[in-house]
């Protein structure tokens, strides 16, 4: 991009113009004075005006650029209410902690005044993803990610909690426990959590029925586990005393071993009326047909079932049709059904 000096002698060679860090955004509500690209230049040698060259797309010719009234200058013409909305819209889902390119650290940089307001929104700090690699963090990255850790906490203060906790590992987990301590963390803002995900083995979960304080999630939304796992760790989500009513998400993947079965399912969702997505890893057969009444999911719209194990009864087909005559569900747009036969 190249840039013309304007004013007393604009027969000089153009200035060479590359700014580190471009921010576009259009808002309705806005005047017109408002909406502009914004260009933060390296540095200011003195006071002068910038014009586009004839290089540029032609909608964007004429805007000027003054250095003394840059986007830091504006920032303190709009509530701070808007630059978080248009903060907001720049920040993943689940940023990794533990990444050298966080957005809410990028935008800290950029000045003082951008730094004070990410800072001070906990809203900011309040979505993060913690992956603990079995083989490859040594004790020095997993002290620094906890370090991490609690800072964002901190920063989040007393905002809801949304954060995905991955334990990877190829195999049989060597270190299967080297992810709790970050959870045990977790489980003393348990008050907080509003949209969790745990994936990775379940000896990595075994202290958390323990750990849970009972019947103090008031905010939780939205829960996923991803867990493997033999026997001889067992987890059972019935035993979290998840406060099912509250529930709008539900996406249990349990495999092997500690795979719930259709009756389990079943009994889970009876609780959850006010789930709009599920997605179920379940066993067979289902028995409580002739037992319960139908239920109603009134706001259900996707649901996603996958069938484990092998049909060596022959009862799959008829245990299958049981469970799903006992689920009414009027709003739904989206069924999806695997069988994962280990044959």
């Amino acid at each position: 991009m190249t840039f013309k000096r304007v004013g007393r002698d604009s027969s000089k060679s153009p200035i060479p113009f590359k700014p580190p860090w471009t921010l576009s955004f259009h808002l309705f509500s806005l005047s017109q004075h408002h909406l502009k690209s914004v260009l933060i230049p390296n540095h200011v040698r003195r006071p002068q005006t910038l014009e586009l060259s004839d290089r540029v797309v032609p909608e964007t010719r004429n805007i000027q650029i003054s250095p003394r009234r840059s986007i830091i200058h504006e920032s303190y013409r709009l509530p701070p209410e808007l630059w978080i909305e248009i903060f907001s819209h720049c920040l993943a889902d689940f940023p990794r902690i533990d990444s050298c390119q966080i957005p809410s650290t990028t935008l800290a940089s950029v000045c003082k005044a951008w730094n004070h307001l990410v800072m001070t929104t906990p809203r900011f700090w309040s979505k993060f993803e913690i992956v603990y690699e079995d083989l490859n963090h040594s004790q020095v990255q997993q002290d620094d990610i906890m370090r991490t850790l609690q800072l964002w906490l901190r920063r989040s203060r007393q905002h809801p909690l949304s954060f995905r906790l991955i334990h990877k590992y190829a195999g049989s987990p060597t270190n299967p426990v080297g992810s709790t301590r970050y959870l045990t963390t977790l489980v003393s803002h348990a008050s907080r959590w509003q949209n969790v995900q745990f994936h990775g083995p379940s000896e990595s979960l075994v202290l958390l029925p323990s750990q849970l304080p009972n019947g103090k999630l008031p905010t939780l939304r939205s829960l996923s586990f991803h867990v493997n796992g033999s026997a001889g760790f067992p987890f059972d989500v019935a035993s979290l005393n998840i406060p099912w009513s509250q529930l709008s998400g539900l996406d249990l993947q349990i495999y092997q071993d500690n795979a719930h079965s259709l009756n389990e399912c079943f009994t889970f969702l009876s609780s959850a009326r006010n789930l709009t997505c599920v997605a179920l890893n379940a066993t067979f057969p289902f028995t409580l047909g002739g037992h319960l009444e139908t239920i109603t999911l009134p706001y259900l719209r996707s649901f996603k079932l996958s069938i484990q194990g092998s049909d060596s009864e022959g009862t799959a087909e008829l245990s299958l049709r049981d469970f799903l005559e006992h689920v009414s569900i009027p709003n739904l747009t989206t069924f999806s059904l695997e069988w994962q036969d280990p044959r």
